[in-house]
């Protein structure tokens, strides 16, 4: 701030308050400004006011304020115009600084510290990259956002035409990233605190019938190296219920071939172990006898699902080939790999699985996000209701 005081005498009195930069940040270029940025006329404020500017570097804004006075002309207001437009960049480029390096540690904290997946972790910065946006062009500071600004934040994603589930979603990254602005007293007020998340209901998740369950599995070409692959991709994927993100980390010491079970890493880095049926262990057995290894190898830490490079293979790949071979026996929406997820969970389901086993196998932590697999189909529905209502006959 730099206040022109107009004084008897024509003088001009000019009050610097580093408290409006947040921080001495004058002359220092990793946050965008500096001395490049007043070179060519700081040296000619200096001079005019009598070398009252020498010592204006980072050090002089440890003071609370910094005054000087000198006959009033033209060339003086211009010049402390030009310096006051300095002083502006420099603190709006501080908060940019300021800003992403708060959020690379809430980045770092979601990755080493809540172990989110890379998945998970790439829409947290999304979320947060588009509210950071809204602000910047509503020009609302980061720690100067109240509950209103959230709301219209979420309003104009809800003109957009994002879905409730989309909009929910943003709401919790950036409740997430006020709990951390907290937590670390960047913030003292956290005006997410009473925020409620609109209510998303639950669809039912598509999965594959098990009359074609041998119909996807004959799907790929088992005389390529590449259909080996694909076929014991879609077997585990079904026999264990895994995520991609699951799938996509196995070594092949993760697999304990004596007692047919797998090492998985889920959300939040959990480990636990899932067991997997015969056909699941032959067919992965087939496909690293053509790549020329077995379970003993002595480099277990080798992916078991890899590339034409014999690198771990990629998730878009992953995505679109389990896709396309869905998609030759079912038609619908969003078909890939969970689908064989939710068929693992329905079809325990509808053999009479209890739901705590199924949760478990999946990896969920709440209960809640395994009832969406109770749904139970038309026929199945009939039968119970014949077998155990007293007219059900009738």
């Amino acid at each position: 701030e730099v206040i022109f005081k107009p004084k008897t005498g024509r003088t001009h009195q000019i009050r610097v308050h580093s408290a409006s930069l947040g921080n001495p940040i004058f002359g220092d270029s990793k946050y965008g400004g500096g001395n490049n940025r007043s070179k060519g006329f700081l040296p000619e404020v200096s001079k005019i006011l009598n070398n009252s500017l020498k010592n204006l570097g980072r050090h002089a804004l440890h003071s609370k304020s910094i005054t000087f006075s000198h006959p009033s002309n033209k060339k003086l207001k211009s010049i402390l115009l030009r310096y006051l437009l300095s002083l502006k960049r420099l603190k709006s480029n501080y908060q940019a600084y300021m800003s992403r390096s708060i959020f690379n540690s809430f980045i770092t904290y979601l990755n080493e510290e809540k172990g989110f997946s890379d998945h998970t972790i790439k829409s947290y910065k999304n979320d947060i990259n588009k509210f950071s946006a809204f602000l910047i062009q509503e020009k609302i500071e980061l720690k100067k956002t109240s509950k209103v600004q959230i709301r219209d934040f979420l309003a104009s994603q809800y003109d957009k035409g994002l879905s409730k589930k989309t909009i929910a979603r943003r709401l919790a990254s950036i409740k997430s990233y006020f709990n951390f602005l907290f937590n670390i007293e960047y913030i003292t007020k956290n005006p997410t605190l009473f925020l409620s998340t609109p209510k998303v209901s639950k669809k039912l998740p598509n999965f594959i019938d098990e009359n074609i369950i041998n119909e996807l599995m004959d799907q790929p070409d088992i005389r390529t190296e590449k259909g080996l692959r694909d076929r014991a991709m879609l077997e585990l994927f079904y026999s264990t219920g895994m995520r991609l993100s699951e799938l996509i980390n196995l070594n092949i010491g993760s697999i304990d071939e004596k007692n047919n079970l797998v090492k998985v890493f889920g959300k939040g880095s959990k480990e636990r172990l899932i067991p997997f049926g015969k056909r699941a262990k032959f067919c992965m057995e087939e496909y690293l006898k053509i790549r020329a290894l077995n379970w003993n190898t002595a480099l277990n830490g080798l992916p078991l699902f890899v590339n034409d490079r014999n690198e771990r293979i990629p998730r878009r790949t992953i995505q679109r080939r389990i896709s396309n071979y869905i998609k030759m026996i079912a038609s619908g929406k969003r078909l890939g790999p969970h689908t064989l997820r939710h068929s693992f969970a329905t079809h325990l389901m509808n053999r009479g699985a209890d739901i705590r086993a199924v949760g478990d196998l999946l990896g969920h932590t709440s209960l809640s996000s395994t009832q969406v697999y109770t749904h139970v189909k038309p026929e199945k529905m009939k039968e119970i209701y014949k077998q155990s209502h007293p007219r059900g006959e009738n």
